[in-house]
């Protein structure tokens, strides 16, 4: 064999394993769900305050709120719907 063909032979065989290996993490990766980074509790109040709130959830001391249609997470103190109910507008709140 001539070096032309090993080094042929070594590009195919380098293609050939970065499609074997990249394929399946690329995938893996736009498999995954986007995680939805943090906002400040003051955010929260401040879109609930402002009638923009669709939705709360608390969950021990996780906020996920809905402003038109976008979830938004939020961390703050653990609360009852009876505390929520003045700051949060017309918004529907549900503590778990």
């Amino acid at each position: 064999m001539t070096i032309v063909k090993h080094v042929l032979i070594a590009f195919v065989a380098g293609v050939f394993t970065l499609l074997l290996v990249g394929f399946p993490v690329i995938m893996l990766d736009m498999a995954r769900k986007e995680k939805v980074p943090p906002v400040s509790i003051s955010e929260m109040l401040a879109e609930a305050a402002a009638g923009r709130v669709e939705e709360i959830t608390v969950r021990g001391t996780r906020y996920e709120f809905r402003v038109r249609g976008a979830t938004k997470v939020a961390y703050g103190p653990k609360t009852t719907a009876a505390e929520l109910a003045p700051l949060a507008g017309t918004a529907k709140i549900d503590v778990q």
